[in-house]
């Protein structure tokens, strides 16, 4: 515990020492110009092994490998400054110096590159210390866009080849940061025009839609607790951008309402007879936590769109639910539901004709 201590101590006072010293914005330039350089130098002499390529040549041109150099200079300044980033005010000193403008080019490499690790990494700590609407200060429109592109390509990235259960906590921190991102101005519009929508809507409604899907791999379709977790945070996450128009009827013409429908309905949990298989999958505890995510996101879906919540029959459902339900909790949850849908009046006559007041009380 002495040793502990010790080493606390010595870490706030370092960090203190990085603060007082003002080194922070200039290990961002640094870190900005490094950045710039290698990916201009690659893209450059990328096109050139390819043009020697194409014409039979060995794809060996002078200069070859100088670019990673710059490279390397980059992963020396991410390293420093996720070092700094691990005290909070120190991380609010790098959004203040602009650092979120180098994150594209840290999350632009494959999703096994270790810039991506690092760049994750930092972006996580940026966000965990700002205020919820403003986590990274005034991002330029350019940054924003990128931002959402290449996040969203990692996601896609990581859902096709991240098998690994390393692969599989980085891919559920990429849900979990664009949950984050969403509350940046504009971030939540960018990230709907990546084209990742298709790919949220696929694992949060697989095997609960459909069986299968050519956009979900067999390693994601398990009830292991990295899966257990995506599922949530992909509910959460797609319920976020259907305050998007757009989105919004993507995603529920996919599947998203009736798949987080199925979890609340007394018929698929066995109330009347044997459990549905998709559900029966998960354990009790597992279950449990999915019908309150399903139950809050519904909540916010029948709030953006009552007309599509009483389309889908989610008045009906929740009104069965509330009847022969014997949680309390769970019970306490869905009335929470109710009373909310009832604030929207096309949903309060119909759950007044389907009896809400009688069964409330």
């Amino acid at each position: 515990e002495a040793d502990m201590g010790s080493h606390l101590r010595q870490f706030h006072s370092n960090q203190r020492l990085v603060q007082r010293s003002g080194v922070i914005p200039g290990v961002v330039m640094a870190l900005d110009k490094a950045l710039n350089t290698f990916i201009l130098k690659h893209t450059a002499y990328q096109g050139i092994r390819n043009a020697v390529l194409a014409v039979g040549g060995p794809g060996v041109p002078p200069g070859t490998g100088e670019e990673f150099i710059f490279k390397d200079v980059a992963m020396a300044m991410a390293n420093a400054l996720l070092e700094f980033s691990y005290s909070p005010d120190n991380a609010a000193e790098i959004v203040r110096a602009r650092g979120i403008d180098c994150m594209p080019g840290l999350l632009a490499a494959h999703i096994h590159d270790p810039t991506v690790f690092l760049g994750l990494e930092l972006l996580w700590n940026c966000l965990e210390a700002g205020s919820p609407g403003h986590r990274l200060g005034p991002i330029h429109n350019s940054t924003t866009e990128a931002m959402a592109r290449f996040m969203s390509r990692l996601l896609v990235s990581f859902l096709d080849h991240g098998f690994k259960s390393t692969d599989k906590h980085s891919r559920n921190e990429v849900l979990l940061m664009l949950m984050l991102m969403m509350e940046e101005p504009g971030f939540r519009r960018e990230l709907c025009a990546t084209g990742v929508v298709p790919h949220l809507v696929a694992i949060a409604t697989t095997p609960e839609v459909a069986g299968s899907h050519p956009l979900v791999k067999p390693f994601l379709l398990t009830t292991e607790a990295e899966e257990f977790e995506m599922r949530q945070l992909a509910w959460t996450c797609l319920t976020s951008m259907c305050h998007e128009a757009g989105c919004r009827a993507e995603a529920v013409q996919g599947g998203l309402l009736n798949a987080m429908l199925m979890y609340v309905d007394v018929e698929i949990l066995g109330g009347q007879g044997e459990q549905s298989a998709v559900v029966q999958r998960w354990t009790p505890s597992q279950l449990r936590s999915l019908q309150d995510v399903a139950l809050g996101q519904t909540c916010r879906l029948a709030a953006m769109d009552p007309d599509t919540f009483l389309q889908f029959g989610g008045p009906d459902t929740l009104l069965q639910l509330v009847s022969y339900e014997n949680d309390a909790a769970l019970l306490e949850a869905a009335l929470k539901v109710l009373q909310s849908c009832a604030a929207a009046p096309a949903l309060r006559d119909k759950l007044g004709r389907g009896g809400m007041l009688p069964t409330a009380l």
